[in-house]
């Protein structure tokens, strides 16, 4: 009798779930699971039904095809397994925009929007205060403000500054993972920027061409002390890749390396912008006043008023 139940509950679902009985069901079942509870019940439905939420709050009434019944109960099953929901639609929010990512790319946290606000930052300050000085070169035209972004990953960083920068700048980015640089040019595709940002596949800042001096250099590198992997949450530590993660040992080894790295790839007054653990920030902060002496070098907190990054003003 109670199989009996549970198949006439099933086929009842089947046949009469709404949109608004299937955000109900969504809270109901793995609204746990999601991070922005009633944003991403939102997303999801925006997913399944392919529309936007003013489109889903429109049609409240309107019942789910079998299909779209389907593709929820994917969904639904796949996140009580911890899989993140932005590789689930293959998207992420990010800086008031909306990029592709996959399990080739770490997923875009808000917290990372202050670096951006950072890079934002130092950018019209050099432009705007007279600390960059727009030299010529042989063919007198006008050095532009240049910004890399190493370790770019989704390109959201990078994407999200020259949306907002309307200042002639040279946009870089560099990342060692081929499947990841697929994605970000995806994402420069979506907002037309595919000539705007110059992108470069190997380690840090080696494919970077020599005669290439940076004004800024911005990454969001690994920064998790090996021995942390293992304590990350289920969506994180099983789905986000391990080599955009693992910091090695201490938890800065590669972002050591950036750092002596960028001692010759600087211009004169350059600026580094980094976040990391807070758990390593001790140790970056030893290594950076060790790498650049002479620089001012501040820490910076994030939304919820961790202190999060580092500035090296050399």
């Amino acid at each position: 009798m109670k199989q009996a139940n549970a198949t006439t509950r099933k086929k009842q679902s089947t046949e009469r779930m709404t949109i608004q009985q299937a955000l109900a069901h969504i809270s109901r079942t793995v609204r746990s699971k999601l991070a922005n509870k009633d944003t991403d019940t939102i997303r999801i439905m925006e997913h399944v039904v392919e529309l936007n939420e003013t489109g889903i709050l429109q049609s409240l009434d309107k019942k789910l095809t079998l299909e779209q019944l389907g593709r929820l109960e994917r969904i639904v099953r796949r996140l009580k397994k911890d899989e993140p929901l932005e590789y689930i639609t293959g998207s992420a929010d990010f800086y008031d925009c909306r990029f592709y990512v996959s399990k080739d790319t770490l997923i875009p946290r808000v917290e990372t929007e202050s670096l951006v606000n950072l890079t934002l930052d130092a950018a019209h300050q050099k432009l705007h205060n007279g600390t960059f000085q727009c030299r010529t070169d042989p063919d007198q035209n006008k050095r532009k403000l240049s910004i890399l972004d190493v370790g770019t990953g989704s390109g959201c960083i990078i994407i999200s500054t020259a949306l907002h920068l309307r200042e002639p700048v040279s946009y870089f980015a560099s990342d060692i993972s081929g499947k990841a640089l697929k994605i970000a040019r995806k994402n420069l595709s979506a907002y037309q920027l595919t000539r705007t940002v110059r992108l470069f596949e190997g380690s840090l800042l080696e494919p970077v061409p020599e005669d290439i001096k940076l004004d800024i250099i911005v990454g969001n590198l690994p920064y998790i002390r090996h021995v942390d992997i293992d304590t990350l949450p289920k969506s994180v530590k099983h789905y986000e890749p391990h080599i955009a993660l693992d910091g090695g040992i201490n938890g800065v080894d590669l972002i050591r390396t950036f750092l002596i790295q960028a001692l010759e790839r600087l211009h004169e007054h350059g600026v580094i912008l980094l976040e990391a653990d807070p758990r390593v920030l001790e140790t970056l902060l030893d290594f950076a006043n060790r790498f650049y002496p002479d620089a001012r070098i501040t820490v910076h907190t994030d939304p919820f008023e961790i202190t999060r990054f580092v500035s090296i003003q050399t």
